[in-house]
C-alpha cells in the first residue's frame, strides 16, 4: 500500500511537471541586459515568448540602429512545492529570442515596440528606454610612449 502510494505521488508530481501549459496564454515581454551605452557599444534586446514554442519577431519599428540575431532557444522550468497539501507551481516555458543592438545615434533610444506573431496571431509589447551617450571629443590628446630597455 505505501509503496503503491509513493509511486502515485511520484506520477502525479511528473505529470504536472511535464503538461504542457496548454491553458495558459501567450505572452510577450521584451527587456535589455542593460538601460545604459555609450555611442558604438551595443546591448542585449531578449524577447520572452511565454506560452508558446514558435514565434516569429518583427523589429522593423526599431530605427537608427544595426540589429543581429543571436539566436532562439526554447526554455523550461519550473518548480512545484507542497505546503499543507496545497500545490503551486511557478515557471516558464517558452521561446527565448535574442538580438545585438548597436545604436546608431546619441540620445534616446527606444527599442520597440516588437511585434512578435504566435500561430497567426500578432501581439506586441513595448521595448524598453535606453540612454545612449556620446563620446566626448577632444581637441589634445597627450600620448606617452615609453620603452622598457634602452636599445630596440
Amino acid at each position: 500500500m505505501r509503496n503503491s502510494l509513493s509511486i502515485l505521488i511520484w506520477a502525479s508530481l511528473w505529470l504536472a511537471a511535464a503538461l504542457p501549459l496548454v491553458a495558459e496564454d501567450v505572452t510577450v515581454n521584451v527587456e535589455a541586459n542593460r538601460n545604459q551605452l555609450y555611442l558604438g557599444e551595443s546591448f542585449i534586446l531578449q524577447i520572452n515568448v511565454a506560452g508558446s514554442g514558435a514565434a516569429e519577431p518583427d523589429l522593423s519599428l526599431i530605427k537608427n540602429a544595426n540589429v543581429r540575431s543571436l539566436g532562439k532557444q526554447n526554455n523550461s522550468n519550473y518548480n512545484i512545492r507542497f505546503v499543507n497539501g496545497q500545490m503551486t507551481r511557478q515557471g516558464f516555458s517558452g521561446l527565448i529570442i535574442s538580438y545585438e543592438i548597436t545604436p546608431l545615434a546619441a540620445g534616446s533610444f527606444q527599442a520597440g515596440p516588437v511585434g512578435v506573431t504566435v500561430n497567426g496571431r500578432r501581439l506586441a509589447a513595448e521595448g524598453p528606454s535606453l540612454t545612449v551617450t556620446d563620446i566626448e571629443k577632444e581637441d589634445l590628446v597627450k600620448l606617452a610612449i615609453t620603452s622598457s630597455s634602452e636599445t630596440v
